[in-house]
């Protein structure tokens, strides 16, 4: 009784179990243009729901935060931890045991994962997601672009930013690029988790309003007393999350999924990792390309086939899994066409061919070969990155690794001019060797002198002798005020990569991070007898772009001490 009491005209309904009471958990605040749109959700559902014997009820709500309102805030920090709360907040709200089905209203990053993660701990209910649509499309990409790096350059203020950014996102629904929150509406159509086409219809349009009306009619008829009950479990299995992937790789999605595919697998019991991913993304051709991987957004991309072309060229070649359960009749081909109306009717619609063949190709002539997902392994760990979005002249990149703990220190490295240097300049020093000592306070000058210039310093230690481990590094630091960065490679690795046998031996990288200058510093550990100056003659020219007069010399100092690996010696058996 206390369950149904606030239902007011549909109480005698819910009493007498008239038909599937089908429960709401929603991620609604008006602060997230994306889910804006659900506030008006549940009334139109209910009405919706009383027009097929149904009833809906609000089972509860998750809050929802965007991660491009947060960024540079300590509240980013909270953002991966909204998924599962989101998942928490969903399970609390299904815990009723009140509900026949499920009614999932969340589009952005961590809310739809989140949403799915929970609802699959009540997988014997069935249940669909509800997406709002895409805002209309705003200022040109390449115009938000531009105004942007002037902004990072200081030659636009904050006025002149504000009012590009208000004209890029400027009313209710999704933003139009294609990033998380976009791949997550593919992704629910490629796991039959929609209406068909649902994904990218706008808000207020009078299909989106049918698309969701559809939705709650379809919900109510799946349900365990009707005959064609279709439980959660039973469409999230392991082709479904593979069609995920498959749909993220063909069309160059966010790769936030690498993480929140395999959150989502495990939570329906489904093993799925980056080795995964990394291996489909072989067989998988990229036949997508919306911005930022390509000039259109999400609407562009609607009207020259969207997910409709992109399915059907999919199946077309064998490339995803036809035979998926889902939750709208006709099988996983019923996704493979479009929405619309014939008569005022809602139907569907082969989307023919590609409407704009720079943003959609078929599978068998796809814009490269592979799903351009890559796994990258090496003693920093593992990472995934998308090549479909990077130059392959950029596929490769050598360069100082900066290690930062939070925002901030991010924010201040970049204020300063730290990340974006002309010239990198790399010593291998140490803190014992009489050579390197000789030489410290020349570093700090060489620093003072081209820092402003844009030029960075970086000094690399690798011995693993007591007087040269990271607490002496820190001391020396501390006692020398060094301005600059001073690393410790426990490995040894870099010093070998670059073939560094000396403390100190100098490298010049210029802005494209190929070698221009290596050796000494200058001709003479004593300071007051040097003539000629190899370091700073390098680098003057490495910034100005001409060819290095002297870009080799013999580096002098004490040798880099390299751990020895000794050899066992064979057992030969005698005494």
């Amino acid at each position: 009784a206390h369950a149904f009491a606030g239902a007011e005209e549909d109480q005698e309904a819910i009493k007498a179990a008239r038909g599937p009471n089908l429960g709401v958990v929603t991620a609604y605040n008006d602060m997230l243009s994306a889910h804006q749109p659900y506030y008006r959700y549940p009334e139109r559902m209910k009405i919706w729901a009383r027009e097929v014997g149904a009833t809906v009820q609000v089972a509860g709500g998750t809050p929802a935060m965007c991660d491009g309102v947060t960024q540079g805030e300590a509240g980013m920090e909270l953002s991966l931890f909204s998924r599962d709360t989101i998942a928490l907040s969903t399970v609390v709200a299904l815990s009723h045991a009140m509900y026949d089905g499920v009614a999932l209203l969340g589009i952005c990053d961590k809310i739809v994962p989140g949403l799915l993660m929970g609802a699959l701990r009540f997988g014997h209910l069935p249940a669909i997601f509800l997406p709002s649509g895409p805002m209309g499309t705003g200022i040109p990409n390449k115009e938000k672009q531009k105004t942007r790096q002037l902004y990072a350059e200081g030659k636009v203020g904050r006025d002149e930013l504000l009012a590009s950014e208000m004209g890029s996102y400027h009313s209710p629904g999704t933003c139009t690029f294609y990033g998380t929150a976009n791949s997550n509406q593919m992704m629910m159509e490629m796991m039959g988790l929609h209406v068909p086409g649902a994904a990218f219809v706008q808000p207020g349009a009078k299909l989106r309003q049918e698309l969701s009306r559809a939705a709650t009619h379809r919900l109510a008829a799946i349900h365990q007393e009707g005959d064609d009950f279709r439980p959660l479990s039973r469409v999230v299995d392991e082709k479904a999350i593979v069609n995920a992937a498959i749909g993220l790789l063909a069309t160059g999605g966010s790769t936030n999924h690498a993480i929140h595919i395999p959150a989502m697998a495990r939570a329906a019991g489904i093993r799925f990792d980056w080795n995964d991913l990394a291996e489909l993304s072989h067989a998988v051709p990229l036949v997508a390309r919306v911005y930022p991987n390509g000039p259109g957004d999400v609407n562009h991309f609607h009207e020259a086939g969207g997910m409709g072309y992109v399915i059907g060229t999919l199946l077309d070649e064998g490339l995803a899994h036809a035979d998926i359960l889902t939750v709208w009749d006709g099988g996983f081909e019923s996704y493979s066409r479009e929405p619309g109306f014939e008569d005022d009717a809602l139907t569907w619609r082969d989307p023919g061919p590609s409407g704009d063949r720079e943003m959609l190709r078929p599978a068998s002539d796809p814009f490269q070969a592979d799903g351009g997902m890559r796994l990258v392994e090496g003693n920093l760990g593992r990472a995934c990155f998308k090549s479909s979005a990077v130059a392959r002249e950029r596929w490769t990149v050598e360069a100082p690794c900066r290690v930062f703990h939070d925002q901030r220190s991010v924010n201040e490295a970049f204020s300063k001019g730290e990340l974006d240097k002309d010239v990198v300049v790399v010593v291998f020093t140490c803190n014992s060797c009489p050579y390197a000592v000789d030489y410290e306070d020349r570093l700090i000058a060489f620093h003072k002198k081209f820092a402003s210039r844009n030029v960075a310093l970086v000094a690399i230690n690798v011995n693993k002798v007591p007087e040269d481990a990271l607490p002496a590094m820190k001391k020396k630091a501390k006692q020398k005020a060094s301005p600059f960065v001073y690393l410790f490679d426990e490995s040894q690795k870099i010093a070998k990569d670059y073939g560094a046998f000396f403390t100190p031996e100098f490298f010049v990288l210029n802005k494209q991070r190929k070698i221009t200058y290596m050796g000494s510093m200058d001709n003479n550990p004593d300071v007051k007898k040097v003539s000629k100056r190899y370091l700073n003659d390098a680098v003057e020219a490495t910034l100005a772009g001409k060819k290095v007069a002297t870009d080799e010399t013999v580096p002098f100092g004490c040798k880099v001490r390299f751990e020895r690996k000794r050899r066992k010696r064979k057992k030969t058996g005698k005494k």
